[in-house]
């Protein structure tokens, strides 16, 4: 058991722990899954961006199939210097995975572990996740879906206390009718979590070292646990395949455009708009459908955008009207100028306050 004191800390340094060595096999591709793009960035730099927002101490990133290529995308990237791989040489299961960043992680630490295909989990999920090692040794995320069939049930007993989580493979009948589901996302304490992985066997139906089994081990410890819940059911969604990988795009872009509409943007169609990387748009601004913006870009109020219009890493100033099936990439429109139909402004180009560029 754990001191009552330590328990009470909220002084304990934060390392998270990426895991991003699986292979990917269902997205029938030469690319590693986790460099599968959604909104423009790679799967895991998602998840790598909603940890670092909590400000953590490091980010382990445990890399197995393809490592060249995820080490080689990171290299340059913001997130760079908060980045630490590890590999995990045999892809022996998810408790393995994590034990193999243990070494670089301080006893003393909390332990944020998440799955690089879950792209579109918060912060402040994931912020409420680890408060909850505040009073606790182990907290699990869960979330209840209509349909569990592939994934891990939780267990609870008739207090409706965490006991265990069970794979599906290895679950009975009755546990397959359970419809709350890990997540893949935990939290736990540093030192405790390094013996729980020291017991964790390979006896399964897989023969693989499941992460999920340190919930019993918690258990027949006396280790306090705790769950929470996602609020949204699209927090907790993976991605194993192409198909997957759209139906989170779309979820995403429709919450990108519902802030934008709540913050004065007009969308003819949110469900026809697209946008990738930061993009800020000023209120009173009106786009017409089909309409991709790419960020790093700027547009202020009252712009007016027309329908099939393309921009990348560009400001556009106030009232400006970009007429319809244009294409604006790295370029700087000021204020009131005018723009297309079928114009293509070049990175580099500057229109000055009320220009008008014509089409083709």
């Amino acid at each position: 058991m754990v001191a009552e004191k330590s328990l009470s800390s909220d002084q304990a340094p934060l390392h998270v722990v990426i895991l991003a060595a699986g292979m990917g096999s269902r997205m029938r591709s030469k690319l590693p899954k986790v460099l599968h793009t959604l909104a423009g960035a790679p799967l895991l730099a998602h998840v790598a961006q909603a940890s670092a927002d909590l400000q953590p101490a490091a980010i382990h990133v445990v890399v197995g199939h393809g490592k060249e290529q995820v080490m080689a995308f990171f290299a340059d990237h913001p997130l760079q210097s908060q980045i630490q791989f590890v590999e995990q040489a045999s892809q022996n299961g998810t408790a393995d995975a994590v034990k193999c960043a243990m070494p670089n992680v301080p006893d003393e630490a909390h332990v944020l572990i998440l799955t690089a295909d879950v792209p579109l989990i918060t912060t402040a999920t994931l912020r409420r996740v680890s408060d909850q090692l505040i009073g606790h040794s182990l907290c699990v995320l869960t979330a209840r879906v209509q349909d569990p069939t592939g994934l891990g049930r939780i267990l609870r007993n008739a207090s409706g206390e965490l006991v265990a989580i069970v794979e599906e493979k290895d679950a009975t009948d009755a546990e397959r009718q359970v419809n709350e589901i890990n997540t893949g996302i935990m939290a736990a304490r540093a030192s405790r979590l390094s013996e729980w992985l020291e017991d964790v066997r390979d006896q399964n139906e897989q023969k693989e070292f499941y992460l999920t089994d340190i919930v019993g081990l918690a258990v027949t410890a006396g280790d306090p646990i705790t769950t929470t819940h996602v609020d949204r059911i699209e927090e907790a969604q993976g991605v194993n395949d192409r198909a997957q990988l759209a139906q989170l795009e779309r979820a995403w872009q429709q919450s990108q455009a519902h802030e934008f509409m709540l913050n004065g943007v007009t969308l003819i169609d949110p469900s026809r708009f697209d946008v990738r990387g930061e993009v800020k748009i000023g209120p009173d601004t009106k786009i017409d459908v089909n309409v991709v913006i790419e960020g790093p870009t700027s547009i202020a109020e009252g712009v007016h955008i027309g329908a099939g219009c393309v921009i990348k890493r560009s400001q556009i100033g106030a009232g400006a009207v970009i007429h319809e099936h244009s294409v604006v990439d790295g370029a700087v429109i000021d204020g009131g100028a005018n723009v297309g139909p079928f114009a293509r402004l070049r990175p580099g180009t500057q229109l000055g306050e009320g220009v008008r560029i014509g089409n083709f």
